[in-house]
């Protein structure tokens, strides 16, 4: 979530849930597969100025900022003993304990200089944190700053697949099923996800567990395909439908494929 704006606390509660749905009905429905990617962002470089006239106490958060500084300063000092803080949960516990000290009354205003801030959990308020607003501090129209739940990917190497040269990076919780990310972004941009077919979409062949009488919004957790849209592929749990339905997009992992019976659940 990007903020370009001055925000109320509410608007940067971030949350991770990944729901896993069963398949709905899917009248004319259309289907197609991607395979797992990884998320990430990168960070730029800020050069923000010193806002004049603020109307209200201010607290800086910076990517140049430390745990332990007052975030009263939009730079580090010159000596480097007080500056802005790092993270947004930093911002929000010192305005907890500054109001508590009652050095803090009334309106508060959170400045956030560019650059990309990782949430490595969420970011949640409780009524104390009300009278906070949010805002970005930039010079240039394209500098932003960026909250992401996402994650730096760093090790790559380069490696051969297929007969092609890329670049790798092994990831310790995507092996272990800890970690299952669906984006990755390279240079601030999104990279498509491989999928299937290349352009449009498959359909589905029928819903064996589903009559007439069964409701519309009752999950299924089988479908069964057209011969050779979907294979019994050996990486199966890399996969995942992404079911167009309804005015619903549903991403259905799966766990097993009868190719004899063309039966995906």
């Amino acid at each position: 979530m990007r903020v370009t704006g001055v925000y109320s606390k509410r608007d940067i509660v971030t949350t991770r849930a990944h729901a896993r749905e069963g398949f709905t009905r899917l009248a004319a429905a259309g289907l197609l597969l991607t395979i797992t990617s990884i998320g990430c962002s990168n960070v730029k470089k800020p050069g923000p100025t010193v806002p004049t006239g603020t109307p209200v106490p201010a607290v800086f958060v910076s990517p140049e900022g430390k745990l332990g500084w007052s975030g009263t300063l939009v730079q580090p000092n010159a000596d480097k003993t007080d500056g802005p803080l790092p993270t947004l949960q930093a911002a929000r516990d010192a305005i907890r304990a500054r109001r508590a000290k009652g050095e803090l009354t009334g309106e508060v205003a959170v400045v956030v200089t560019p650059g990309t801030y990782y949430l490595e959990e969420p970011l949640t308020f409780e009524p104390e944190d009300s009278n906070v607003f949010y805002s970005s501090l930039s010079n240039l129209a394209e500098e932003r700053a960026t909250i992401s739940g996402g994650r730096r990917i760093t090790g790559w190497k380069t490696a051969e697949v297929n007969g092609k040269k890329v670049w790798a990076a092994e990831l310790a919780d995507v092996k272990s099923g800890r970690w299952y990310p669906r984006q990755l972004f390279v240079n601030n941009e999104r990279r498509p996800r491989t999928r299937l077919p290349k352009e449009g979409y498959f359909e589905l062949a029928g819903l064996p567990q589903m009559d007439d009488k069964t409701p519309w919004n009752k999950g299924q957790t089988e479908a069964t395909f057209k011969s050779g849209d979907i294979k019994n592929w050996r990486n199966l749990g890399d996969v995942e439908i992404v079911a167009l339905h309804f005015w619903i997009e549903s991403r259905l992992p799966l766990a097993e494929v009868n190719e004899s019976e063309n039966l995906a659940k």
